[in-house]
């Protein structure tokens, strides 16, 4: 999915967006790629509405183990989608998930949860629950691992 970002003549003088519309003009910048997309989302659309279409669906299988990844351009919004704004009482994927997640296991007293997040920030990898590893992992150190 991919969601339409706020291009408000405040948000053009801030932002890095500024590329896309050069880009626009610059016709001798081609390209042969072609991007196909499940759902485009609008520039007004709410956290909500993002989380029932993409998110949601994924609370169900997480138990099997499922991730939810937000990725863009600096500015595009992956923060606010994600944790959402305290301020402007919108809520993030984050915290949609884990009410969904929570409400699912209320019927289930035998499971527990653990949580990680990491970030993946040129080419590192932090853990942003331990201070500690904050300076991160080289990418290439890290291995998956069957726990089955």
């Amino acid at each position: 999915s991919v969601q339409v970002a706020d291009l408000s003549p405040e948000k053009l003088h801030s932002s890095p967006f500024k590329l896309i519309l050069l880009c626009y003009f610059a016709p001798w910048i081609r390209s042969d790629h072609k991007f196909y997309f499940d759902y485009v989302f609008g520039e007004d659309c709410s956290n909500e509405e993002v989380y029932q279409r993409t998110a949601s669906p994924l609370v169900q299988h997480m138990l099997r183990g499922a991730t939810c990844f937000a990725y863009g351009q600096t500015g595009a919004g992956k923060t606010h989608t994600m944790l959402g704004s305290s301020s402007a009482g919108c809520r993030g994927l984050y915290a949609l998930a884990a009410q969904d997640l929570f409400s699912y296991l209320s019927s289930s007293p035998t499971l527990s949860v653990f949580v990680s997040f990491f970030e993946i920030y040129c080419g590192q990898l932090y853990d942003l629950l331990d201070h500690r590893k904050r300076w991160g992992y080289a990418i290439n150190h890290i291995y998956n691992q069957d726990f089955n």
